[in-house]
Protein backbone atom coordinates (compact mmCIF):
# COMPACT_ATOMS: atom_id res chain seq x y z
CA UNK A 1 0.00 0.00 0.00
CA UNK A 2 2.90 2.38 0.86
CA UNK A 3 4.60 1.59 -2.41
CA UNK A 4 1.45 2.34 -4.26
CA UNK A 5 1.27 5.74 -2.66
CA UNK A 6 4.93 6.54 -3.58
CA UNK A 7 4.38 5.58 -7.17
CA UNK A 8 1.35 7.80 -7.21
CA UNK A 9 3.30 10.79 -5.90
CA UNK A 10 6.13 10.16 -8.35
CA UNK A 11 3.71 10.10 -11.27
CA UNK A 12 2.13 13.30 -10.00
CA UNK A 13 5.55 15.07 -9.91
CA UNK A 14 6.06 14.11 -13.54
CA UNK A 15 2.62 15.57 -14.44
CA UNK A 16 0.99 12.16 -15.01
CA UNK A 17 -2.32 11.08 -13.44
CA UNK A 18 -2.14 8.50 -10.68
CA UNK A 19 -2.78 4.87 -11.49
CA UNK A 20 -4.22 1.98 -9.61
CA UNK A 21 -7.17 1.95 -7.26
CA UNK A 22 -6.58 5.51 -6.09
CA UNK A 23 -6.42 6.93 -9.55
CA UNK A 24 -10.16 6.73 -10.09
CA UNK A 25 -11.10 8.21 -6.76
CA UNK A 26 -8.86 11.18 -5.92
CA UNK A 27 -6.50 13.71 -7.43
CA UNK A 28 -3.12 13.49 -5.67
CA UNK A 29 -0.92 16.58 -5.58
CA UNK A 30 2.65 16.87 -4.37
CA UNK A 31 3.28 17.49 -0.70
CA UNK A 32 -0.38 16.81 0.29
CA UNK A 33 -1.99 13.72 1.70
CA UNK A 34 -4.94 12.35 -0.24
CA UNK A 35 -8.28 13.69 0.95
CA UNK A 36 -10.67 11.45 2.83
CA UNK A 37 -14.29 11.85 3.88
CA UNK A 38 -15.01 12.78 7.44
CA UNK A 39 -12.36 14.13 9.78
CA UNK A 40 -9.51 11.77 8.86
CA UNK A 41 -6.05 12.91 7.83
CA UNK A 42 -5.95 15.10 4.76
CA UNK A 43 -9.67 15.92 4.83
CA UNK A 44 -10.75 19.29 3.54
CA UNK A 45 -12.25 21.62 6.10
CA UNK A 46 -16.05 21.54 6.29
CA UNK A 47 -17.83 24.51 4.86
CA UNK A 48 -19.36 26.70 7.50
CA UNK A 49 -23.14 26.42 7.51
CA UNK A 50 -25.39 29.41 8.05
CA UNK A 51 -27.27 29.49 11.33
CA UNK A 52 -30.59 27.62 11.24
CA UNK A 53 -33.76 29.52 11.65
CA UNK A 54 -36.34 28.72 14.35
CA UNK A 55 -38.27 25.45 14.09
CA UNK A 56 -41.43 25.81 12.08
CA UNK A 57 -40.51 29.25 10.75
CA UNK A 58 -40.60 29.06 6.99
CA UNK A 59 -40.34 26.56 4.19
CA UNK A 60 -41.63 23.01 4.34
CA UNK A 61 -41.18 22.89 8.13
CA UNK A 62 -44.01 25.31 8.85
CA UNK A 63 -47.50 23.95 9.69
CA UNK A 64 -49.81 23.74 6.70
CA UNK A 65 -53.01 24.74 8.55
CA UNK A 66 -53.87 26.64 11.68
CA UNK A 67 -54.07 24.29 14.64
CA UNK A 68 -51.57 21.74 13.24
CA UNK A 69 -48.38 20.92 15.09
CA UNK A 70 -45.08 22.20 13.63
CA UNK A 71 -43.10 19.54 11.80
CA UNK A 72 -39.45 18.75 12.52
CA UNK A 73 -36.89 20.30 10.20
CA UNK A 74 -33.90 18.78 8.43
CA UNK A 75 -31.88 15.96 9.93
CA UNK A 76 -29.14 18.30 11.24
CA UNK A 77 -31.63 20.24 13.31
CA UNK A 78 -32.77 17.03 14.99
CA UNK A 79 -29.21 15.90 15.75
CA UNK A 80 -28.29 18.83 17.90
CA UNK A 81 -27.85 18.28 21.58
CA UNK A 82 -26.00 15.15 22.76
CA UNK A 83 -24.73 14.35 19.20
CA UNK A 84 -23.58 17.86 18.30
CA UNK A 85 -19.92 17.31 19.27
CA UNK A 86 -19.53 14.02 17.36
CA UNK A 87 -17.98 13.79 13.95
CA UNK A 88 -20.13 13.06 10.93
CA UNK A 89 -18.53 9.64 10.54
CA UNK A 90 -19.45 8.59 14.06
CA UNK A 91 -22.90 10.04 13.79
CA UNK A 92 -23.61 8.02 10.68
CA UNK A 93 -22.22 4.81 12.16
CA UNK A 94 -23.51 5.08 15.73
CA UNK A 95 -27.00 6.51 15.09
CA UNK A 96 -29.80 4.65 13.36
CA UNK A 97 -30.72 6.06 9.99
CA UNK A 98 -33.56 8.55 9.93
CA UNK A 99 -35.20 6.66 7.09
CA UNK A 100 -36.01 3.82 9.49
CA UNK A 101 -38.30 6.08 11.49
CA UNK A 102 -36.09 7.17 14.43
CA UNK A 103 -37.21 10.81 14.21
CA UNK A 104 -40.11 10.42 11.81
CA UNK A 105 -43.15 12.62 12.39
CA UNK A 106 -46.19 10.40 13.05
CA UNK A 107 -49.54 11.61 11.75
CA UNK A 108 -52.66 11.58 13.89
CA UNK A 109 -54.75 8.41 13.83
CA UNK A 110 -57.42 8.45 11.14
CA UNK A 111 -60.18 8.27 13.75
CA UNK A 112 -58.91 11.56 15.28
CA UNK A 113 -57.91 13.40 12.11
CA UNK A 114 -60.42 15.87 10.71
CA UNK A 115 -59.28 15.21 7.14
CA UNK A 116 -57.92 12.05 5.62
CA UNK A 117 -54.21 11.97 4.62
CA UNK A 118 -52.85 10.18 1.62
CA UNK A 119 -49.14 9.66 0.92
CA UNK A 120 -48.42 10.59 -2.66
CA UNK A 121 -44.89 10.95 -4.17
CA UNK A 122 -43.25 11.14 -0.73
CA UNK A 123 -45.36 14.15 0.23
CA UNK A 124 -48.35 14.40 2.53
CA UNK A 125 -51.26 15.92 0.67
CA UNK A 126 -54.61 16.72 2.19
CA UNK A 127 -57.78 15.30 0.71
CA UNK A 128 -61.42 15.16 1.70
CA UNK A 129 -62.21 12.67 4.42
CA UNK A 130 -64.25 9.65 3.37
CA UNK A 131 -67.62 8.99 4.87
CA UNK A 132 -67.67 6.19 7.41
CA UNK A 133 -68.98 2.91 6.08
CA UNK A 134 -72.15 1.76 7.81
CA UNK A 135 -73.97 -1.49 7.75
CA UNK A 136 -77.51 -1.69 6.43
CA UNK A 137 -79.93 -1.12 9.26
CA UNK A 138 -82.23 -4.00 10.06
CA UNK A 139 -85.06 -4.68 12.46
CA UNK A 140 -83.92 -5.90 15.85
CA UNK A 141 -85.53 -7.48 18.83
CA UNK A 142 -86.69 -5.33 21.69
CA UNK A 143 -83.90 -4.01 23.97
CA UNK A 144 -81.22 -5.33 21.58
CA UNK A 145 -79.96 -1.88 20.63
CA UNK A 146 -77.46 -0.94 17.93
CA UNK A 147 -73.96 -2.37 18.05
CA UNK A 148 -71.30 0.27 18.62
CA UNK A 149 -67.66 0.29 19.65
CA UNK A 150 -67.40 -1.66 22.91
CA UNK A 151 -70.91 -0.80 24.10
CA UNK A 152 -74.52 -1.11 22.91
CA UNK A 153 -76.73 1.85 22.11
CA UNK A 154 -80.44 2.50 22.13
CA UNK A 155 -82.46 1.04 19.31
CA UNK A 156 -82.95 3.44 16.44
CA UNK A 157 -86.54 4.57 15.94
CA UNK A 158 -88.09 3.45 12.66
CA UNK A 159 -88.72 6.43 10.36
CA UNK A 160 -89.90 6.44 6.79
CA UNK A 161 -87.87 8.41 4.24
CA UNK A 162 -89.21 11.86 3.56
CA UNK A 163 -90.55 10.92 0.15
CA UNK A 164 -92.37 7.85 1.48
CA UNK A 165 -94.16 9.28 4.47
CA UNK A 166 -97.91 9.27 4.56
CA UNK A 167 -99.57 12.46 3.44
CA UNK A 168 -102.87 11.72 5.23
CA UNK A 169 -103.72 14.37 7.79
CA UNK A 170 -105.87 13.53 10.79
CA UNK A 171 -107.23 10.18 11.89
CA UNK A 172 -107.85 7.53 9.26
CA UNK A 173 -111.48 6.46 8.80
CA UNK A 174 -112.47 3.39 10.76
CA UNK A 175 -113.99 0.54 8.75
CA UNK A 176 -116.40 -1.72 10.61
CA UNK A 177 -117.36 -5.27 9.78
CA UNK A 178 -120.80 -6.69 10.28
CA UNK A 179 -122.82 -9.74 9.34
CA UNK A 180 -126.53 -9.39 8.61
CA UNK A 181 -128.81 -12.42 8.82
CA UNK A 182 -132.11 -11.95 7.00
CA UNK A 183 -134.83 -14.35 8.05
CA UNK A 184 -136.54 -16.44 5.44
CA UNK A 185 -140.09 -16.19 6.77
CA UNK A 186 -142.82 -14.43 4.84
CA UNK A 187 -142.82 -11.49 7.31
CA UNK A 188 -139.33 -10.28 6.32
CA UNK A 189 -139.38 -7.50 3.71
CA UNK A 190 -136.56 -7.98 1.19
CA UNK A 191 -136.54 -4.34 0.11
CA UNK A 192 -135.99 -3.19 3.71
CA UNK A 193 -133.15 -5.69 4.09
CA UNK A 194 -131.56 -4.52 0.84
CA UNK A 195 -131.81 -0.86 1.93
CA UNK A 196 -130.09 -1.58 5.25
CA UNK A 197 -127.34 -3.67 3.68
CA UNK A 198 -126.69 -1.11 0.94
CA UNK A 199 -126.37 1.73 3.48
CA UNK A 200 -123.81 -0.21 5.50
CA UNK A 201 -121.90 -1.48 2.46
CA UNK A 202 -121.18 2.02 1.13
CA UNK A 203 -118.77 2.74 3.98
CA UNK A 204 -118.16 -0.53 5.85
CA UNK A 205 -117.70 -4.24 5.16
CA UNK A 206 -120.69 -6.53 5.40
CA UNK A 207 -121.78 -10.10 4.66
CA UNK A 208 -125.42 -11.01 4.07
CA UNK A 209 -126.72 -14.45 5.06
CA UNK A 210 -130.33 -15.25 4.25
CA UNK A 211 -132.82 -17.99 5.01
CA UNK A 212 -135.42 -19.62 2.79
CA UNK A 213 -138.01 -21.20 5.08
CA UNK A 214 -141.02 -19.35 3.61
CA UNK A 215 -140.14 -20.08 -0.02
CA UNK A 216 -139.31 -23.70 0.85
CA UNK A 217 -142.77 -24.22 2.34
CA UNK A 218 -144.48 -22.72 -0.71
CA UNK A 219 -142.33 -24.67 -3.18
CA UNK A 220 -142.77 -27.97 -1.29
CA UNK A 221 -146.52 -27.48 -1.27
CA UNK A 222 -146.50 -26.73 -5.01
CA UNK A 223 -144.47 -29.89 -5.68
CA UNK A 224 -146.66 -32.02 -3.46
CA UNK A 225 -144.00 -32.82 -0.89
CA UNK A 226 -145.33 -32.21 2.64
CA UNK A 227 -142.98 -30.80 5.29
CA UNK A 228 -142.34 -32.56 8.60
CA UNK A 229 -141.36 -30.69 11.78
CA UNK A 230 -138.91 -32.12 14.30
CA UNK A 231 -138.70 -31.18 17.99
CA UNK A 232 -135.36 -31.91 19.64
CA UNK A 233 -135.05 -33.06 23.29
CA UNK A 234 -133.97 -29.49 24.18
CA UNK A 235 -137.16 -28.05 22.70
CA UNK A 236 -135.80 -26.62 19.43
CA UNK A 237 -138.17 -26.98 16.49
CA UNK A 238 -136.77 -27.47 12.98
CA UNK A 239 -137.64 -28.91 9.60
CA UNK A 240 -136.81 -32.51 8.89
CA UNK A 241 -134.52 -32.56 5.87
CA UNK A 242 -134.61 -35.72 3.82
CA UNK A 243 -132.99 -35.83 0.40
CA UNK A 244 -136.04 -34.51 -1.43
CA UNK A 245 -136.55 -31.71 1.09
CA UNK A 246 -132.87 -30.77 0.72
CA UNK A 247 -133.30 -30.41 -3.04
CA UNK A 248 -136.42 -28.27 -2.59
CA UNK A 249 -134.61 -26.11 -0.04
CA UNK A 250 -131.72 -25.59 -2.50
CA UNK A 251 -134.20 -24.52 -5.18
CA UNK A 252 -135.79 -21.98 -2.84
CA UNK A 253 -132.53 -20.68 -1.37
CA UNK A 254 -130.49 -20.39 -4.56
CA UNK A 255 -133.20 -19.94 -7.17
CA UNK A 256 -135.40 -17.44 -5.31
CA UNK A 257 -133.90 -15.85 -2.19
CA UNK A 258 -130.29 -15.53 -3.29
CA UNK A 259 -131.30 -14.42 -6.76
CA UNK A 260 -133.65 -11.70 -5.47
CA UNK A 261 -131.20 -10.29 -2.90
CA UNK A 262 -128.40 -10.05 -5.44
CA UNK A 263 -130.71 -8.32 -7.89
CA UNK A 264 -131.99 -5.79 -5.33
CA UNK A 265 -128.49 -4.92 -4.14
CA UNK A 266 -127.28 -4.44 -7.70
CA UNK A 267 -130.18 -2.05 -8.27
CA UNK A 268 -128.91 0.01 -5.30
CA UNK A 269 -125.40 0.28 -6.70
CA UNK A 270 -123.85 -2.50 -4.60
CA UNK A 271 -121.71 -5.16 -6.25
CA UNK A 272 -123.39 -8.23 -4.74
CA UNK A 273 -122.04 -11.74 -5.32
CA UNK A 274 -124.33 -14.75 -4.82
CA UNK A 275 -122.71 -17.69 -3.02
CA UNK A 276 -123.68 -20.90 -1.30
CA UNK A 277 -121.81 -22.87 1.31
CA UNK A 278 -120.99 -25.67 -1.13
CA UNK A 279 -119.35 -23.26 -3.62
CA UNK A 280 -115.60 -23.60 -3.24
CA UNK A 281 -116.16 -25.41 0.08
CA UNK A 282 -117.07 -22.08 1.63
CA UNK A 283 -118.79 -23.82 4.56
CA UNK A 284 -117.70 -27.21 5.84
CA UNK A 285 -120.08 -28.97 8.22
CA UNK A 286 -120.44 -32.22 10.09
CA UNK A 287 -123.59 -34.25 9.76
CA UNK A 288 -125.73 -34.14 12.86
CA UNK A 289 -127.32 -37.06 14.60
CA UNK A 290 -130.85 -35.69 14.65
CA UNK A 291 -132.98 -36.84 17.56
CA UNK A 292 -136.69 -36.22 17.69
CA UNK A 293 -139.17 -36.54 20.50
CA UNK A 294 -142.32 -38.39 19.50
CA UNK A 295 -145.01 -39.44 21.94
CA UNK A 296 -142.58 -38.89 24.79
CA UNK A 297 -139.89 -41.02 23.20
CA UNK A 298 -136.58 -39.91 21.70
CA UNK A 299 -135.77 -41.46 18.34
CA UNK A 300 -132.75 -41.11 16.04
CA UNK A 301 -133.40 -39.93 12.46
CA UNK A 302 -130.86 -41.54 10.14
CA UNK A 303 -132.07 -40.14 6.81
CA UNK A 304 -131.68 -36.47 7.78
CA UNK A 305 -129.36 -34.12 5.87
CA UNK A 306 -128.82 -31.52 8.54
CA UNK A 307 -125.38 -30.36 9.62
CA UNK A 308 -123.44 -28.06 11.93
CA UNK A 309 -120.86 -25.64 10.54
CA UNK A 310 -117.32 -26.56 11.55
CA UNK A 311 -115.16 -24.32 9.34
CA UNK A 312 -115.39 -21.26 7.10
CA UNK A 313 -113.18 -20.85 4.02
CA UNK A 314 -111.95 -17.40 5.03
CA UNK A 315 -109.47 -16.82 2.13
CA UNK A 316 -112.29 -17.41 -0.34
CA UNK A 317 -114.83 -15.28 1.52
CA UNK A 318 -112.57 -12.28 2.03
CA UNK A 319 -112.11 -11.95 -1.73
CA UNK A 320 -115.71 -10.75 -1.94
CA UNK A 321 -115.69 -8.47 1.13
CA UNK A 322 -115.06 -4.75 0.79
CA UNK A 323 -116.74 -1.34 0.66
CA UNK A 324 -119.37 -1.42 -2.06
CA UNK A 325 -119.16 -5.21 -2.40
CA UNK A 326 -121.31 -7.75 -0.56
CA UNK A 327 -121.26 -11.55 -0.61
CA UNK A 328 -124.76 -13.02 -0.31
CA UNK A 329 -124.53 -16.49 1.27
CA UNK A 330 -127.19 -19.20 1.15
CA UNK A 331 -127.17 -21.59 4.18
CA UNK A 332 -125.91 -24.76 2.51
CA UNK A 333 -122.71 -26.57 3.51
CA UNK A 334 -120.56 -29.46 2.36
CA UNK A 335 -119.89 -32.41 4.65
CA UNK A 336 -116.63 -34.28 5.04
CA UNK A 337 -118.23 -37.02 2.91
CA UNK A 338 -118.74 -34.44 0.11
CA UNK A 339 -122.51 -34.33 0.63
CA UNK A 340 -124.61 -31.18 0.67
CA UNK A 341 -126.23 -30.40 4.02
CA UNK A 342 -128.85 -27.98 5.26
CA UNK A 343 -127.49 -25.78 8.04
CA UNK A 344 -129.26 -23.24 10.23
CA UNK A 345 -128.94 -19.70 8.83
CA UNK A 346 -128.59 -17.99 12.24
CA UNK A 347 -125.71 -20.22 13.27
CA UNK A 348 -124.10 -19.84 9.83
CA UNK A 349 -124.16 -16.06 10.34
CA UNK A 350 -122.59 -16.48 13.79
CA UNK A 351 -119.81 -18.70 12.39
CA UNK A 352 -119.03 -16.21 9.62
CA UNK A 353 -119.05 -13.31 12.10
CA UNK A 354 -116.48 -15.10 14.25
CA UNK A 355 -114.36 -16.05 11.22
CA UNK A 356 -114.10 -12.51 9.82
CA UNK A 357 -113.77 -10.93 13.30
CA UNK A 358 -116.94 -8.89 12.87
CA UNK A 359 -117.89 -6.06 15.21
CA UNK A 360 -121.60 -6.90 15.21
CA UNK A 361 -124.08 -9.54 14.17
CA UNK A 362 -127.49 -8.18 13.11
CA UNK A 363 -130.37 -10.64 13.00
CA UNK A 364 -133.40 -9.34 11.09
CA UNK A 365 -136.68 -11.08 11.86
CA UNK A 366 -140.40 -10.43 11.68
CA UNK A 367 -140.47 -9.29 15.36
CA UNK A 368 -138.80 -6.19 16.88
CA UNK A 369 -136.71 -8.14 19.40
CA UNK A 370 -136.81 -10.23 22.56
CA UNK A 371 -139.84 -9.89 24.87
CA UNK A 372 -140.30 -10.85 28.48
CA UNK A 373 -143.90 -11.68 27.58
CA UNK A 374 -144.39 -12.74 23.97
CA UNK A 375 -148.02 -11.55 24.08
CA UNK A 376 -147.19 -8.04 25.37
CA UNK A 377 -145.17 -5.83 22.96
CA UNK A 378 -144.50 -3.37 25.82
CA UNK A 379 -142.15 -5.89 27.46
CA UNK A 380 -139.41 -5.53 24.85
CA UNK A 381 -135.95 -5.97 26.37
CA UNK A 382 -133.66 -3.22 24.93
CA UNK A 383 -130.39 -4.60 26.36
CA UNK A 384 -129.56 -7.88 28.01
CA UNK A 385 -126.91 -10.52 28.56
CA UNK A 386 -126.66 -13.93 26.97
CA UNK A 387 -127.64 -15.68 30.17
CA UNK A 388 -130.77 -13.58 30.66
CA UNK A 389 -131.73 -13.89 26.99
CA UNK A 390 -131.57 -17.68 27.18
CA UNK A 391 -134.02 -17.65 30.08
CA UNK A 392 -136.47 -15.42 28.16
CA UNK A 393 -136.35 -17.07 24.72
CA UNK A 394 -139.32 -19.08 23.46
CA UNK A 395 -139.92 -21.07 20.29
CA UNK A 396 -137.76 -20.17 17.28
CA UNK A 397 -136.12 -17.40 19.32
CA UNK A 398 -134.09 -20.08 21.15
CA UNK A 399 -132.04 -20.83 18.04
CA UNK A 400 -131.31 -17.13 17.56
CA UNK A 401 -130.13 -16.78 21.17
CA UNK A 402 -127.95 -19.89 20.69
CA UNK A 403 -126.38 -18.22 17.65
CA UNK A 404 -125.89 -15.06 19.72
CA UNK A 405 -124.02 -17.05 22.37
CA UNK A 406 -121.73 -18.65 19.78
CA UNK A 407 -120.97 -15.26 18.22
CA UNK A 408 -120.20 -13.48 21.51
CA UNK A 409 -118.08 -16.35 22.79
CA UNK A 410 -116.18 -16.17 19.50
CA UNK A 411 -115.26 -12.50 19.97
CA UNK A 412 -118.14 -10.55 18.40
CA UNK A 413 -118.88 -7.40 20.41
CA UNK A 414 -122.67 -7.43 20.24
CA UNK A 415 -125.66 -9.12 18.65
CA UNK A 416 -128.66 -7.05 17.58
CA UNK A 417 -132.10 -8.59 17.07
CA UNK A 418 -134.60 -6.30 15.35
CA UNK A 419 -137.34 -6.14 12.76
CA UNK A 420 -136.28 -5.78 9.12
CA UNK A 421 -138.89 -3.12 8.34
CA UNK A 422 -139.57 -1.56 11.75
CA UNK A 423 -138.00 1.33 13.65
CA UNK A 424 -134.22 0.78 13.89
CA UNK A 425 -134.26 2.11 17.47
CA UNK A 426 -136.67 -0.61 18.61
CA UNK A 427 -134.40 -3.60 19.08
CA UNK A 428 -132.67 -5.92 21.53
CA UNK A 429 -128.91 -5.70 22.01
CA UNK A 430 -127.20 -8.73 23.53
CA UNK A 431 -123.73 -8.45 25.03
CA UNK A 432 -121.63 -10.71 27.16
Amino acid sequence: MQGGLERGWARAERGQPPSGALGCRALVSAGRAPPHRGDRAGAAPRRAEPPRRSLGDVGRARPRRAGDRARLQHDDARRKGALEGLSGCLRRRAVRSDRQGAHRYLALPRAEATRGDKLRRRRIRARSARRARRRTLRDRQSDEGRGRQRHPGDERGVRLPRGRRSCIRGAAPVTLRAVVKAGGSAGVDRDSVADLVADIARSDEIVLVHGASGETDKLAAALGHPQEKVVSPSGHESRRTDRRTLEIFAMAALGVENFLYVEKLQQRGIDAVGLSGISGRLLVASKKDVRSVRDGKTILLRDDYTGKVEAVNLPLLTQFIGPGRVPVVAPLALSTEQQALNVDGDRVAAAIAVAIDADALIILTSVPGLFRDADDPRTLVPETTVKEAESLARGRMKVKILAAREAIEGGVDEVVIRSASGDPGVRTVIRS
